[in-house]
């Protein structure tokens, strides 16, 4: 079972594309993945871990009244919550290098961590955050 209470569960247009764009961007490593069948290659289920935390991620299935997938921004943004500063700005580097847009480059803020955020190519806010020395 895991530590994480509430776990983000992603629909994606290309869940197989996003798992290879997860994994380069964002350091994820792959723990399963589920196809549809041997004829549908979409995928039902896959859980990938990021940073301490997990995320599970399928493909749209409109067919079966499931939510549809589109790559507009979303609503919902994730947070990787890191344990050094210096991580912050290693995640945002390693984002943006493999094609993610910064929103908001590493800085240290008010609330006493370093933050960073980027928006990847299927619209998912992702966020970096570490506390600061003495802060909290």
């Amino acid at each position: 079972m895991m530590d994480q209470p509430i776990i983000p569960y992603l629909t994606l247009t290309d869940c197989a594309g996003a798992i290879e764009h997860y994994k380069a961007a964002l350091g994820a490593s792959e723990n399963s993945r589920m196809p549809c069948s041997e004829t549908d290659p979409r995928i039902i289920h896959a859980c990938l871990t990021v940073g301490s935390g997990h995320i599970f991620m399928m493909d749209a299935f409109p067919e079966h009244n499931g939510r549809p997938a589109t790559n507009d921004p979303t609503q919902v943004a994730m947070v990787v919550q890191l344990k050094a500063p210096a991580e912050v700005d290693e995640y945002f580097a390693r984002a943006t290098g493999a094609g993610m847009t910064g929103t908001m480059p590493p800085s240290d803020q008010f609330w006493g961590a370093r933050f960073a955020s980027v928006i990847d190519k299927y619209g998912h806010s992702w966020m970096f955050n570490a506390q600061l020395p003495g802060q909290g």
